[in-house]
């Protein structure tokens, strides 16, 4: 079992760190990998969003579920269909970041 999940780990941290470094120059800051925080989402606040108080205060503010992360809509629409992610997606479907020498040492 071990074996199989290192040879499913994808190393992607020369990737990833590339891509930052070039969007960290771009204004405004949407070139994150790592997606920003969005409260209604996480399984641990679920009560607290489905309280009667709070779910006509989500609607009263334009933030009914899923609502947005905290960067806002752009950053996340940025974040699911940028080009960050999707040279992301499409480097890991092609087996990019499986590499034995990483992996087969451990």
């Amino acid at each position: 079992m071990a074996k199989l999940l290192e040879r499913q780990f994808i190393l992607d941290c020369i990737a990833v760190r590339k891509i930052c470094d070039d969007y960290s120059k771009a204004n405004p800051k949407h070139g994150s990998i790592i997606p920003p925080y969005n409260g209604q989402l996480d399984p641990y606040a679920k009560s607290y969003f489905e309280s009667l108080n709070i779910q006509k205060l989500l609607e009263k503010t334009g933030q009914t579920p899923p609502g947005t992360s905290i960067e806002g809509e752009i950053a996340d629409r940025f974040i699911i269909n940028g080009a960050p992610t999707d040279y992301i997606r499409r480097r890991n479907k092609n087996g990019c970041g499986h590499s034995k020498e990483i992996w087969g040492g451990h």
